[in-house]
């Protein structure tokens, strides 16, 4: 019986575990695709006076924003933020994951923190 109940709480702990790094590669994902969305935001008058590779830190947020706000897998996101300057755009994604197995054990979900930074570039 002990055996049994050893075998479930360590079943519970490997599917509910991969669960959690599987929905903390798919946030992480989304900051990072956000991020170099926001990272488009070149501010291209300053481009054309100086050649100079700088954010538009509104229309990289507002970018960084859209991308967001289009991803389909926001269901477990609670909350988010897009912080840029001229150099780099930052998205933070904070989300809980609810435990399935788990959660008879006491551990009913689990808090996930991404971050994710980008700065503009020229190819070519």
């Amino acid at each position: 019986m002990m055996l049994t109940v050893v075998l479930l709480l360590v079943g519970g702990l490997s599917i509910d575990l991969w669960r959690a790094f599987s929905e903390r590669r798919a946030i992480a994902e989304m900051a990072e695709s956000s991020a170099r969305a926001g990272a488009n935001g070149i501010d291209l008058e300053m481009f054309d006076l100086t050649g100079e590779v700088l954010l538009d830190p509104t229309i990289a947020r507002q970018l960084a924003a859209d991308n967001l706000s289009e991803q389909t897998n926001l269901r477990f996101v609670t909350g988010s933020s897009i912080d840029a300057d001229t150099d780099t755009v930052v998205v933070d994604i904070r989300a809980t994951v609810p435990m399935t197995l788990l959660g008879m054990v006491g551990i009913g979900e689990l808090d996930i923190a991404v971050s994710s930074e980008a700065e503009p570039r020229l190819e070519g």
